[in-house]
């Protein structure tokens, strides 16, 4: 099973910009749709996102617009969770209850370093998709992370670092 985040992991927008579009206007990351295709030939594809679960239609048609794999789609409930415990603690928790119900997570995708503590913590491999302008191997990219996250310009480094490592 591979874990995915939504926003700036495989849509090119936030939870804001994604709100005031239309589902088909919101871009993909580059490689994000054939690349997780590709790896759902092995993997069960799980999107978690902090969006609020008000934007499950959208969520979905957005996905199916774009033929991303099926996979579930686990949203928060910010009505609960709002200004409580860090981003970080609250992502940590929450892959923490997902890892308890399927042990097999074999690696997480995201885009914020909170994203790559929160997988590493959980004993899961992690990948940060950096920003275009940004050199994932620079001292300050890695500046925050943890020492277990790999720090990514995109999906087709997420697959190729996966094939090499035999998964």
């Amino acid at each position: 099973m591979l874990v995915t985040d939504i926003d700036h992991t495989i849509a090119d927008v936030g939870a804001i910009e994604f709100l005031t579009s239309k589902p088909e206007d919101v871009k993909t990351l580059p490689n994000a749709e054939p690349v997780l295709t590709r790896l759902a030939q092995t993997y069960a594809i799980v999107y978690l996102t902090h969006r609020d679960d008000t934007f499950t239609h959208a969520t979905k048609a957005w996905l199916r617009h774009h033929k991303f794999p099926p996979g579930a789609v686990l949203f928060s409930d910010t009505s609960k969770h709002l200004f409580i415990g860090s981003a970080e603690s609250g992502k940590t928790d929450r892959i923490g209850v997902l890892r308890q119900t399927f042990k097999w997570i074999a690696f997480g995708v995201g885009d914020r370093k909170e994203d790559g503590i929160a997988y590493a913590n959980n004993n899961i491999r992690s990948f940060v998709i950096v920003p275009a302008w940004v050199d994932p191997k620079s001292k300050d990219a890695r500046e925050g992370q943890h020492e277990k996250t790999e720090l990514v310009a995109g999906w087709d480094e997420v697959e190729a670092l996966l094939k090499a490592a035999g998964g």
